[in-house]
């Protein structure tokens, strides 16, 4: 049994390791030419990316109704009636989308100061089937175990958003580039992947009843879209406040730092994630899944130790030599900021426990706490000012963190009782 257990853990390594591997490489470029970035759009232009970012995150939430991380645990023979249904949803909630963007002008005007809203009604739904799309295609590779697919898809979409960004910001467009740069970069990773993978759709059955399908799968649409659009309320929701009580220029120091330190970490706990979901899904022995869970834990706190200094001490004269002097603030936000990305970095990989069958409800508990958390902090502190806002949460962050630690560790538990 130990055999076969260093045999797991030796291809789970590898498979994150090839997943790394393309992590690394699609952020590095980006932050190499992030320098580039800060000097042809300013803080205010990266203020109104940040608020169109939060507000798609949100909404990218019930792309496929969360159907596509189903066709990890489906059979094979319900896979493509699955892939089936969530190219459906995500053509209707598109369409759905654009027409609350038209009816409810008004109101999205309002978030969306310093733009002309017609790109808001134009990218908003473009980004929006794009994203489902390729969520789809991705959870598809995950499933074939195509980590050389998706590692290459990564580094196709960040050197695509970087590279657009860079051409439309010399030709002067303002916030036009940043906003079209992260749509049409979706496009690049996603000809890859359709194009590589290799699933023969074969008929399994004439007629799927895919009522019956709807009906297994009900939780991820009912129970699992709404914890995930709770925790996407809870991270992006700030942002929109922010662009209530703030003005864009901190929103846009908010999101340089995002940018330089939270995404790239995120990349990386994803492609972990990915290899994790599988390894989990598959594996039904308790203890094995509980010594990955413990290795993986113990190699991002080690990562996260090297990481924290370079922030804590150098951040505000890396970010002024590296980004220009506008941007020094920036680093004393990362100084704040870098402990809460980090323990996100460390636990949130471990959290895609809470997306199989058995375990959707603990996890949409604490989804719930943690909204509602986020949300406190956020209406308490943003008016208050940025930097005390930014401290308040910080230790939030790291307190609700550890709360989903242990609230892991319960739903791995479960696998040991057969739930």
């Amino acid at each position: 049994m130990n055999k076969n257990m260093n045999l797991n853990i030796s291809k789970i390594v590898k498979n994150i390791s090839i997943l790394m591997t393309g992590t690394v490489l699609a952020q590095l470029i980006p932050i190499l030419l992030s320098p580039v970035l800060t000097r042809l759009y300013s803080p205010d232009e990266f203020g109104i990316l940040a608020v169109f970012i939060s507000i798609t995150s949100i909404l990218t939430v019930f792309v496929n109704l969360r159907l596509d991380v189903a066709i990890m645990s489906a059979h094979e023979n319900e896979k493509i009636p699955l892939k089936n249904i969530s190219l459906t949803i995500t053509s209707i909630l598109t369409i759905i989308i654009l027409m609350f963007l038209i009816l409810f002008s008004s109101f999205f005007k309002e978030m969306f100061k310093g733009i002309d809203y017609n790109l808001i009604v134009f990218f908003g739904p473009l980004f929006f089937i794009f994203f489902g799309m390729l969520q789809l295609t991705t959870y598809i590779a995950n499933d074939e175990s195509q980590y050389h697919l998706i590692s290459k898809s990564k580094v196709d979409k960040n050197i695509s958003m970087t590279v657009i960004q860079i051409i439309l910001g010399v030709f002067k467009t303002g916030v036009l580039g940043l906003i079209a740069g992260v749509v049409f970069s979706i496009l690049f990773p996603l000809y890859r992947l359709r194009k590589g993978i290799l699933r023969k759709e074969e008929k399994v059955s004439d007629k799927p009843n895919y009522f019956l399908i709807l009906k297994k799968y009900k939780k991820y649409p009912l129970v699992s879209a709404n914890t995930a659009v709770m925790d996407k309320i809870a991270t992006e929701s700030p942002v929109l406040m922010m662009n209530k009580y703030q003005d864009a220029s901190l929103i846009g120091f908010y999101e340089l730092t995002k940018r330089t330190i939270f995404i790239p970490l995120t990349f990386i706990s994803s492609s972990v994630s990915q290899v994790y979901l599988k390894q989990i899904t598959e594996e039904k022995d308790y203890k094995k899944n509980i010594k990955l869970t413990l290795i993986i834990l113990g190699s991002l706190v080690i990562i996260s130790i090297f990481i924290a200094p370079i922030f804590i001490f150098w951040g505000e004269p890396l970010f002024a030599i590296i980004f220009g002097e506008e941007w020094r603030i920036v680093g004393e936000y990362s100084k704040i900021l870098i402990f809460p990305f980090l323990i996100r970095f460390i636990i949130s990989p471990l959290s895609v426990v809470f997306l199989k069958p058995e375990n959707i409800l603990l996890g949409g508990l604490w989804q719930f706490i943690y909204m509602i958390v986020s949300l406190i902090v956020a209406l308490k502190y943003l008016p208050l000012g940025m930097m005390l806002y930014l401290k308040a949460f910080a230790i939030s962050e790291v307190l609700i963190y550890f709360l989903y630690l242990i609230m892991i560790f319960i739903a791995l538990n479960r696998g040991k009782k057969g739930v």
